[in-house]
């Protein structure tokens, strides 16, 4: 991204959350694993509720509930001053923008969506609980040692596994048992991929993102390819396939496919013959028709 870029600061500082939250999901999944298989795990559900989607982190399905189970290593203090209670009533708003909402309200509206589904598959009358987990070794250090009061909906990764088992030992008292695994194939069979542009949700042009082949030892753009070897022109640190990350930066960033004009700018390769090379190593097939590369 160039360096005069408006927006830059803003996708920094949202790379950076969304990095701390799939540090937070890898954690919560390896915790998950405690739970054996017993139960019916689904992560990263987002399915359609009338003219909204549901996106939930982690979707637990036992023999007698469903687990909402949200990443959250954001969360401030004044949120552990509210209780569960204060929150329960939030009303349901198609049009309401999920991620303006304050965690604990986007948790419960999570639940009233994710009724409304099983509503929608006559599935009436099913116990639903909503969790934020928090995985950060510094915010539970922090919360431990102030002793600051916890809403009754986050749990520690740590404390996550016992929390579910301490849930179901009650629910299955009084709670009619499901078949989870028919329900998470119910719930597989509709989830979606979920799709965003990047750049038309920071107003990115194609001339704000900077070209070239990025080096896996100091990061800096500009290697040169040489000798059948990528060369970095910073640290002089060499490489084979540092072009596979610059052409999966592409994917990510414009489209699936592209010409050979397009990668020979976008890799700084002058010759057709070796972007064509690349490209075929690089897991990508030509369409001649199109007259284009795609991805495999």
């Amino acid at each position: 991204m160039r360096a005069d870029f408006t927006e830059k600061e803003i996708i920094e500082q949202h790379y950076s959350k969304s990095h701390r939250h799939f540090l937070g999901m890898t954690s919560v999944d390896f915790s998950l694993k405690a739970i054996g298989a017993s139960y019916t795990i689904l992560h990263e559900v987002y399915i359609k509720v009338e003219n909204q989607y549901l996106e939930v982190d982690n979707l637990i399905i036992t023999p007698y509930t469903i687990y909402i189970i949200d990443v959250n290593n954001d969360i401030v203090e004044p949120a552990f001053e509210f209780t569960s209670e204060q929150i329960q009533n939030v009303p349901y708003k198609p049009k309401l923008i999920i991620e303006e909402l304050f965690p604990f309200q986007q948790l419960e509206f999570k639940k009233i969506q994710l009724q409304k589904w099983l509503e929608s598959q006559d599935i009436h009358h099913l116990s639903i609980e909503a969790f934020i987990v928090i995985s950060d070794p510094k915010i539970m250090m922090k919360i431990m040692q102030d002793t600051v009061p916890m809403n009754d909906s986050v749990v520690m990764v740590n404390k996550l596994h016992k929390t579910i088992t301490d849930t179901e030992e009650k629910k299955s008292v009084h709670s009619p048992k499901i078949d989870h695994q028919k329900l998470g194939d119910r719930l597989k069979s509709v989830c979606k991929k979920k799709k965003i542009n990047i750049m038309k949700k920071y107003s990115i042009k194609e001339g704000d993102v900077l070209t070239g082949v990025g080096c896996p030892e100091c990061g800096k753009l500009g290697m040169i390819r040489h000798n059948g070897k990528w060369q970095c022109q910073s640290c002089e640190h060499n490489s084979k396939h540092a072009h596979r990350q610059a052409l999966m930066d592409y994917y990510y960033i414009f489209q699936r496919s592209l010409t050979n004009r397009e990668a020979s700018r976008w890799l700084h390769v002058k010759s057709r013959h070796i972007v064509k090379h690349l490209l075929k190593h690089a897991n990508y097939v030509f369409n001649k028709k199109q007259q284009k590369w795609f991805l495999k």
